[in-house]
């Protein structure tokens, strides 16, 4: 698929404000997510130490999954970021396609988190 955007025609400012402003929440789910998911990750291997179980094993997977996943966020972050100073439609493009590989990601991840829950509750 060919993109043909057409550059000649200036980004409203309100835009290019809103999308340096979302890449600020982003950056801060991104680091709440790391913070929290490896609090979860020691919690996890504290309890397979002590208690054994292949439970928190899968959850210590999907912790190191979802920080994959807030990774993929801080590189999105500086996309929106970009877009919003420069109002490059090809960026901002580039950032929608990985926002979709984002929410398809955190899709599979709540999935199996779900899924280990129902098959190995705690």
């Amino acid at each position: 698929m060919e993109n043909n955007f057409n550059q000649q025609d200036p980004i409203p400012d309100d835009i290019l404000a809103e999308a340096r402003s979302m890449a600020g929440w982003m950056n801060f789910v991104a680091i709440m997510t790391f913070i929290g998911q490896g609090l979860s990750i020691l919690g996890n291997i504290s309890n397979l130490a002590t208690q054994g179980g292949i439970h928190y094993v899968l959850q210590i997977l999907v912790g190191g999954f979802s920080i994959y996943i807030a990774i993929l966020l801080v590189k999105k972050v500086s996309l929106f970021r970009q877009f919003g100073h420069t109002g490059d439609l090809q960026v901002l493009n580039e950032a929608m396609i990985q926002t979709k590989m984002y929410w398809t990601l955190t899709l599979v991840m709540l999935g199996v988190s779900i899924l280990i829950g129902i098959v190995f509750p705690a």
